[in-house]
């Protein structure tokens, strides 16, 4: 990791992490809803493109380029806020914390919105 300024990428390079990210969160947003809310769409699609460029900092961080980068992009837009409990796990792990078990009975993958 060689610390490289997060202000330092072109606008275009951002577009790109931010545009693959929301295509994740729309994905994940169809596929877990039967009947499709403006609000629900909108915080899916905000949290995943956010996801997304934190993501990419991870990669970043990580020397991950390329498709696979792209590809942890795209993952972490469709993970949306389960994507930030696995960051939480991964600096917790980093730092010689335990792991923080989930009680959230609504991060089922199972669970269908109606």
């Amino acid at each position: 990791m060689d610390g490289k300024d997060p202000f330092g990428y072109a606008i275009e390079q951002y577009l790109w992490v931010i545009g693959i990210a929301c295509a994740g969160g729309i994905v994940k947003h169809l596929n877990n809803t039967k009947k499709v809310r403006v609000t629900k769409f909108v915080v899916d699609v905000l949290t995943a493109g956010f996801t997304g460029v934190l993501t990419f900092w991870f990669c970043e961080a990580f020397n991950i380029n390329g498709p696979l980068s792209a590809i942890m992009i795209a993952t972490g837009g469709l993970m949306g806020n389960r994507a930030w409990k696995e960051f939480e796990n991964f600096w917790r792990i980093r730092l010689g914390m335990p792991m923080r078990r989930s009680t959230d009975a609504s991060e089922s993958t199972n669970e269908v919105e109606q």
